[in-house]
């Protein structure tokens, strides 16, 4: 989100407001404190150095591909915009080939197709999501995808977040609903 709002306001014409620049802002130090306990180590060491490096260039990736995204959504339906990223990667996907593909129970390949289907259905409404709203104001809300993930922690791994997990989940959530609810940001009426 913080490499959104330049990349909406320069190649997209879009206006950016202060306060959508205070709400990604203080998303994103909520993200800095979810990060930070991965920083409180005795030692830096490579792979969190790795992580943090792909971190950076998949925001800075997704940032880029949500304009283009947006950019298409001018001519294509999000419908066809979803078929086709997933008939590119489903095709890409063969090259790896049957020899490194495992074989599957039918619960496995069951919960894979599951799988599947929601992503798609993910895909087809995030991209619906960007053809309706300015890209600036959907930046806010890419934060929440964290808190996602600490849910599914949670629930799934009995990993339980920090305090300061907690107030950075806080900050994030603060931030979505800020944008939400602020009517000269949200392009309500």
């Amino acid at each position: 989100p913080i490499i959104s709002l330049p990349l909406a306001a320069h190649v997209l014409n879009e206006r950016i407001e202060k306060p959508l620049v205070v709400a990604v802002i203080v998303g994103f130090v909520g993200v800095l404190f979810i990060v930070s306990p991965a920083f409180d180590t005795p030692e830096l060491n490579r792979g969190i150095l790795i992580g943090t490096a792909a971190g950076i260039g998949y925001a800075l990736l997704m940032a880029i591909l949500r304009v283009y995204i947006k950019r298409m959504t001018d001519t294509e339906t999000p419908v066809s915009i979803a078929f086709y990223f997933a008939l590119i990667c489903a095709i890409l996907s063969i090259f790896s080939g049957p020899s490194t593909w495992p074989s599957v129970d039918m619960t496995t390949l069951v919960a894979l197709i599951g799988a599947g289907i929601l992503g798609g259905l993910g895909h087809i409404v995030s991209t619906e999501a960007v053809a309706r709203a300015p890209l600036s104001v959907l930046a806010p809300f890419e934060y929440l995808g964290l808190i996602w993930a600490i849910g599914f922690d949670v629930f799934l791994f009995s990993q339980f977040p920090t305090f300061v997990t907690l107030l950075g989940c806080g900050l994030i959530t603060a931030a979505a609903f800020f944008v939400l609810f602020n009517k000269r940001i949200s392009g309500a009426p």
